[in-house]
């Protein structure tokens, strides 16, 4: 699933029909976009940005490759976003909480891969400490 571009459409209230509209493409070609059954193209991405305030390249899977700090700005920003004021007026139907659930999820996954790729570069360097300390101790003969 593109969580992003879902995400995105439920959150301004857009239905499959809406956005597939908005692209010129029949639904169902929509819907294997949001299951990432076909690619989505950059010019597709574009007006995605366009529509959604959403960067093109964030939709573009491996478009850019992003260290994890920036990603967590990412979606902190686009949690700022959905928490203003005049995005809590949303159309019957539309599923702001949902969105905005997903995305803190998102940040704190991110934030526990930070935190676990940290923790094992510690544990690498505590064994190559180790590992020197011992060639140590041996070259000194004891």
């Amino acid at each position: 699933m593109h969580k992003i571009l879902i995400a995105a459409r439920k959150a301004s209230g857009a239905s499959e029909d809406d956005i597939a509209g908005l692209l010129g493409i029949p639904t169902p070609e929509y819907r294997a976009l949001e299951r990432q059954q076909q690619p989505l193209l950059p010019a597709t991405a574009r007006t995605l940005s366009s529509h959604f305030s959403i960067p093109a390249w964030y939709f573009l899977d491996g478009a850019k490759p992003l260290d994890i700090d920036t990603r967590i700005c990412l979606l902190q920003r686009q949690l700022e976003i959905l928490n203003k004021p005049e995005y809590r007026m949303v159309p019957p139907g539309a599923t702001l909480a949902l969105a905005t659930t997903s995305i803190e999820l998102m940040i704190a996954k991110k934030e526990l891969g930070k935190s676990l790729a940290r923790e094992l570069e510690l544990a690498e360097e505590l064994a190559a400490m180790t590992l020197l300390y011992e060639d140590l101790q041996r070259a000194q003969g004891g």
